[in-house]
């Protein structure tokens, strides 16, 4: 089983060779496919039933508790993801107020020195459960010791 650190860091290199390739429109090297082909077996659902909303999902929810931040525009709250996967994550509420269609950027922290910065977009929201993000963009994995600005692609 993945820490919470190498989990993140899989969905973020992830996150960052399929935008390449499909937003950048960059080509990917052997390595970089090789790369990406891992990491979509290893994040990927491994049943998935049509007839069953449980399992129709494209990947792994993996259950976490992970602080988090999330920002719309000017404004910014504190947040925890209670479950998170290649595609988006959970956000429990308390959350601000964020409609669907929102976007938003999410930066995680693994525990240890480095934070994850992820554009997404709100999916769904609600008073009584929280909200829904789907990850899009390009994230970008932030050091303790970055002193660079905080960027990620988005699309």
């Amino acid at each position: 089983m993945a820490t919470a650190g190498e989990l993140l860091k899989f969905i973020c290199d992830y996150q960052a060779l399929v935008g390449r390739r499909s937003l950048l429109r960059l080509p990917l090297t052997a390595a970089d496919t090789e790369r990406l082909a891992r990491l979509e077996e290893l994040l990927a659902n491994g049943v998935i039933d049509e007839t069953d909303a449980s399992t129709r999902r494209r990947y792994t929810r993996n259950e976490v508790a992970l602080q988090a931040t999330i920002e719309v525009g000017a404004r910014a709250a504190s947040v925890v993801i209670a479950n998170i996967s290649a595609g988006g994550a959970f956000v429990k509420q308390p959350t601000p107020a964020l409609r669907r269609g929102d976007p938003t950027m999410i930066t995680v922290m693994d525990g240890s020195e480095r934070s994850f910065l992820f554009p997404a977009k709100v999916i769904w929201s609600s008073e009584e459960r929280g909200l829904g993000l789907s990850f899009v963009g390009i994230p970008k994995e932030l050091l303790a010791s970055d002193s660079g600005p905080r960027r990620a692609i988005v699309s």
